[in-house]
C-alpha cells in the first residue's frame, strides 16, 4: 500500500514557481517567489518557538500578513486569523486560548506569549477563520489548506494580474491570495487609504483580474474610471448579485469572463456561476455529482453539504431563495427580514427594484421601528448625479415602486446619502 501524499503547504506552492516569478506587488515594491522563501526561512529561524503551536495572526498590514501565513502553514499546528474589527472581549478570548499572538509593527514581527500549552498532534496545520458577522456575531470555522484551496485552479493564464480588494485575513481575501499563489499569477495589493488610491494602484499595475462584492463593484462604477482597467476576469461575491449589475459589467467589459460566487466561511465555495445571469440553474438542486450538494428546505432555505463518503448533515445557510423560469434566485437572509404589521419584507428584493429607477446608483433598505406597525420600510439612496428637486424625485420613485410592490413593501422613509456604510468585508452594513 502506497503512503498517502503529504498535503502541500503554502511554501510548497511558492517554491513550485521559478525564483524570479513576481507573486506580490504594490505601488512601491515587488516580491518574487525567491524573496518569499527567504523571508519565510528568516521568520521560522527567528520565531522557532511557534513551531507546533496555536498562533493568532493579528496583523493589519496586508503584505506582512501574507508572508506570515506562508511561514506558519505547515510550521504551526493552528493558525487563527483574526480581522481588525473584533471587539475587545472577542479578541481577548481568542488570544487567551492561544499559545502566541503574532503582531507586526512597521514591517517588524513580534510575538506575545499567551496561556495556551499546545502539543502538535498532526503535521497538517488547521486554519481558523471568522465569518463576516454581517448578520450577527462572528463565528470561528476550522479549515485545512486543502479545504481552502478546493476551488482554486493550478493552471491559469499567467498573464493574469489579480487585484486584492478584500483583506487577506477574511475568507474572500484569502481565496484571492491562495488562487494567485497556487497558479503563480501576480497579486497587486493596492493602498487602502481611499477608493481613489485603490484605483490608481490597480491601473498603474495593470490589473486584469478583480474580485469584489457587488457593493464595491457599484462604487467602482460610480467613479467612472473603471474602464481604464483592461479586465479579463471579473468575480462578484459576498452579497446578492442582480442582473442589472451583471449587465453593467458585461457592457463595460464585453470579452471578460464574469462569474458570481456564492461562498461561506463554513463550507467554502458553494457555487460559481459563469453564464452572466443572476441566480443559478435549478438543475443544480439535488444534483448528486456536485460538490457540495444542494437542496432546499420546506421554507425555501438553501441547504448545503460536503459531497463525500463521510457522514454529515446538510447545513442551513440561512439564505432564502425563490425559483422562477428554471432559475434559483437569492432573496436575502432569514434573519434580515423586516416585519411590517405581520408582513415579512425582504430588503434585498426591494433594493433590486429601486436600483432599476433612473439615477439610483445604490440603495440600502432597512426596517425602522414604528409604534403602530412594529417596523416600517426605510431606504438610504445614493444618486448617480445631484438633483434639484428631492421631493419630486421621491414622489416619482414611490410611484415607480407601487407598480410592482405591495403597499407594505414600499419605503415610507427615504434618505439621500453620499455613500452607503460598508463593513470591513466590503458589504453593506445591515445592522
Amino acid at each position: 500500500m502506497t503512503k498517502p501524499a503529504t498535503p502541500k503547504t503554502l511554501l510548497d506552492y511558492v517554491q513550485a514557481h521559478s525564483k524570479s516569478t513576481q507573486l506580490i506587488q504594490s505601488w512601491n515594491m515587488s516580491i518574487t517567489a525567491d524573496m518569499i522563501v527567504q523571508q519565510v526561512e528568516e521568520f521560522r529561524t527567528q520565531f522557532s518557538s511557534l513551531k507546533g503551536k496555536v498562533v493568532v495572526v493579528s496583523i493589519t498590514d496586508y503584505i506582512q500578513c501574507l508572508i506570515a501565513l506562508c511561514a506558519l502553514d505547515g510550521f504551526s499546528c493552528q493558525i487563527t486569523v483574526v480581522p481588525d474589527d473584533l471587539n475587545e472581549a472577542q479578541a481577548n478570548g481568542i488570544f487567551f486560548n492561544s499559545d502566541y499572538v503574532l503582531n507586526c509593527n512597521q514591517g517588524n514581527f513580534s510575538v506575545v506569549r499567551q496561556a495556551g500549552t499546545s502539543v502538535a498532534k498532526t503535521k497538517v496545520t488547521t486554519w481558523t477563520l471568522t465569518t463576516s458577522g454581517t448578520s450577527g456575531k462572528p463565528k470561528f470555522i476550522s479549515h485545512t489548506l486543502t479545504s481552502l484551496t478546493r476551488s482554486c485552479k493550478t493552471i491559469l493564464d499567467i498573464t493574469h494580474c489579480w487585484g486584492l480588494m478584500f483583506a487577506p485575513y477574511r475568507f474572500s481575501g484569502l481565496q484571492v491570495f491562495l488562487q494567485s499563489i497556487i497558479a503563480g499569477t501576480s497579486l497587486v495589493i493596492p493602498r487602502q487609504a481611499s477608493l481613489g488610491n485603490m484605483l490608481d494602484d490597480l491601473i498603474v499595475c495593470r490589473v486584469t483580474a478583480l474580485s469584489a462584492t457587488p457593493t464595491m463593484w457599484r462604487q467602482l462604477l460610480m467613479t467612472n474610471r473603471l474602464a481604464q482597467l483592461e479586465l479579463s476576469v471579473i468575480t462578484l461575491g459576498g452579497e446578492i448579485v442582480d442582473q442589472q449589475l451583471l449587465e453593467q459589467l458585461s457592457t463595460l467589459f464585453p470579452s471578460a469572463c464574469i462569474r458570481h460566487i456564492y461562498a461561506s466561511t463554513e463550507v467554502g465555495v458553494v457555487l460559481s456561476v459563469r453564464d452572466k445571469k443572476a441566480g443559478f440553474p435549478v438543475a443544480w438542486i439535488g444534483d448528486e455529482v456536485r460538490n457540495p450538494l444542494l437542496k432546499l428546505s420546506h421554507d425555501k432555505h438553501l441547504l448545503v453539504k460536503e459531497n463525500s463518503n463521510e457522514p454529515g448533515e446538510f447545513i442551513d445557510t440561512g439564505d432564502i431563495v425563490s425559483i422562477s423560469n428554471e432559475r434559483v434566485y437569492f432573496q436575502g437572509r432569514e434573519n434580515g427580514l423586516i416585519n411590517v404589521g405581520g408582513h415579512k419584507v425582504q430588503p434585498e428584493a426591494i433594493e433590486c427594484v429601486i436600483r432599476q429607477f433612473d439615477n439610483v446608483a445604490d440603495v440600502r433598505v432597512f426596517g425602522q421601528k414604528n409604534s403602530l406597525m412594529g417596523q416600517i420600510v426605510a431606504a438610504d439612496i445614493v444618486l448617480k448625479t445631484p438633483i434639484d428637486n428631492n421631493l419630486l424625485f421621491k414622489q416619482q420613485l414611490i410611484a415607480h415602486l407601487k407598480k410592482t410592490l405591495n403597499n407594505y413593501q414600499v419605503p415610507m422613509l427615504l434618505f439621500f446619502k453620499k455613500e452607503l456604510s460598508i463593513s470591513g468585508a466590503n458589504k453593506v452594513i445591515r445592522g
